[in-house]
């Protein structure tokens, strides 16, 4: 059995999609309380004081599937998204770098994944999940 923390975000609402009832989606979210990426990406869309420095649309990124080494988990890239939005740290990065950056994440992480995080970036995460 696969551990909440090991779960990837677009398999946490994916599985959430299909739940029917607002109690059961509730509760189904109350699982993951602690699943600090899935956190990032529903402030990332839906928080309206959190405002993204990249660029709208989908940025230009390998997204073809291989059957290469296991792709890396969006743990490995949580120190990373405050440059992506309004903060200290994104202004001491130029930005071309944290495009750079941003991409380098994308095509680390699971395709599912990356594109989750460009609709979540354009506060679009519903045209993929209800």
């Amino acid at each position: 059995m696969i551990k909440l923390k090991d779960m990837q975000v677009f398999e946490i609402l994916t599985e959430f999609d299909e739940i029917q009832g607002r109690t059961n989606k509730i509760n189904y979210l109350r699982k993951y309380s602690d699943h600090t990426p899935l956190k990032y990406i529903l402030k990332f869309n839906y928080c309206k004081t959190i405002k993204s420095v990249i660029p709208e649309g989908q940025p230009p990124f390998n997204d073809e599937q291989d059957d290469g080494p296991a792709r890396s988990s969006l743990w490995q890239y949580l120190n990373v998204f405050p440059t992506f939005v309004e903060s200290k740290q994104s202004m001491q990065v130029k930005p071309l770098q944290r495009e750079r950056i941003f991409i380098e994440m994308l095509e680390a992480i699971a395709v599912e994944e990356a594109k989750m995080i460009i609709l979540a970036k354009d506060r679009e995460l519903e045209k993929l999940y209800k």
